[in-house]
């Protein structure tokens, strides 16, 4: 008898747990989906570096749209539609004085300047920016990191709920640092 009850406590443990796990399961599916994939820093010669951060957005139950426009110096608070980024110098210092390009790329489709993702999918996103140096800049490590990343969803309501990852969730949108103007250490 005490053989049995026991095998009847480890199945109902057993199915308890299955149970769990796809309750588990059931709950991810129906989170909201964003995170960076990949952070790249290129170097294209001593005065120029490419950046890349790459990340991906969808949710389960509703359309989002995400901005087609990036600027330099927004900051994680700022109420704006576009992707913020900052270069960072040496890895404290944010980038004043240089030239700097950018643009927001996806397969997704373009609508009034944003991109829209379509519910139950996800599309992948790409910040890239061309930073160039003046050849007697000092030598200096570089870096991007995303500051505001605003995206807006579609909740059946006249206006569309704006919503930003929150600065701990950015922490990740960060390239590695890229080397510029290697020898010159005094003007």
């Amino acid at each position: 008898m005490r053989y049995t009850s026991g095998y009847m406590n480890t199945r109902n443990v057993l199915f308890a747990s299955a149970v769990l796990f796809y309750s588990l399961l059931s709950h991810i599916n129906t989170a909201e989906a964003y995170f960076t994939t990949a952070q790249k820093a290129v170097k294209i010669n001593e005065t120029h570096a490419l950046f890349i951060v790459e990340y991906t957005f969808g949710l389960k139950n509703e359309d989002l749209f995400m901005p087609g426009v990036a600027s330099h110096k927004l900051l994680t608070q700022t109420k704006s539609d576009k992707v913020g980024f900052e270069i960072i110098a040496d890895g404290r210092d944010e980038v004043d004085g240089k030239e700097i390009t950018s643009a927001i790329l996806s397969k997704a489709p373009s609508q009034n300047g944003q991109y829209k993702v379509v519910k139950g999918t996800s599309q992948k996103f790409w910040l890239v920016a061309l930073l160039e140096t003046e050849k007697d800049t000092l030598e200096t490590d570089y870096a991007l990191k995303v500051t505001h990343l605003p995206f807006f969803v579609d909740t059946g309501e006249s206006t569309l709920d704006t919503r930003q990852l929150n600065p701990t969730e950015l922490q990740y949108y960060l390239t590695k640092e890229v080397e510029l103007n290697t020898g010159n250490y005094t003007k």
